[in-house]
C-alpha cells in the first residue's frame, strides 16, 4: 500500500497520486468516475478532502485545515450535497460537490471522546454516531436542517460499533 496513492476500479483501474505524504481516512464514491477522498497530510500537517472526476486519475485539492480529522464522508447518491465529519465533531457541509466546504455545527464543545459516521436519509435529516471516550458508542446526534442543529439522542447498552445500515437504520453491539 504506497501512501497517497488513490486506486479506483471497475473492469480496468486508474491510479492517481495525490502526495507521498497523504494518508486517506475515508473514501466517498459517487460513480465510477467520481470520488472524493478525506485524510491528513504528514507532510504539511493538515487535513485535506481530494476530488476526482476522471476515475481517480488526477486528484484536485477542494479543503485543507491544520485542525482535526476528518473521520467520514457522505454524499448524497447524485447529488452535489454532502457532508464531513472530524473526530471532534465538526460537521462540515457541501452543496456543490465539493467546490465549497462550510462548517454548519462543531458538536465538541465540551464533550469528551471522538465522532465516526455521518449518514444522512435526505438534504435535511442526517445522523452521527461516536464514541464518548468510554468504549461505550453511545454518541447519537439526529439533525432535521441539513446539518445546522443537531440535538443528542439517549443511547444506553451499546459497546460496540454503530454503523448506519442501508436506508434500514442504525445497527450495533
Amino acid at each position: 500500500n504506497d501512501a497517497g496513492t488513490v486506486t479506483i476500479t471497475t473492469n480496468t483501474a486508474a491510479t492517481g497520486t495525490i502526495s507521498s505524504t497523504f494518508w486517506a481516512y475515508d473514501v466517498w464514491a459517487d460513480s465510477t468516475s467520481t470520488a472524493w477522498v478525506a485524510g491528513y497530510n504528514t507532510g504539511t500537517g493538515k487535513q485535506n478532502i481530494f476530488y476526482t472526476s476522471d476515475s481517480g486519475a488526477s486528484w484536485t485539492q477542494q479543503y485543507d485545515v491544520s485542525a482535526g480529522i476528518f473521520s467520514d464522508l457522505y454524499f448524497l447518491p447524485g447529488n452535489n450535497t454532502g457532508w464531513a465529519v472530524e473526530t471532534s465533531g465538526a460537521v462540515l457541509r457541501t452543496t456543490n460537490a465539493g467546490g465549497t466546504w462550510t462548517a454548519v455545527a462543531a458538536l465538541g464543545a465540551g464533550v469528551v471522546g471522538t465522532y465516526s459516521q455521518v449518514w444522512f436519509l435526505n438534504a435535511n435529516v442526517g445522523f452521527i454516531t461516536g464514541d464518548s471516550g468510554s468504549g461505550a458508542n453511545d454518541k447519537f446526534f439526529t439533525t432535521v436542517d441539513g446539518g445546522v442543529h443537531w440535538t443528542k439522542r439517549s443511547v444506553t447498552g451499546m459497546n460496540g460499533a454503530m454503523s448506519f445500515y442501508r436506508n434500514s437504520g442504525v445497527v450495533g453491539g
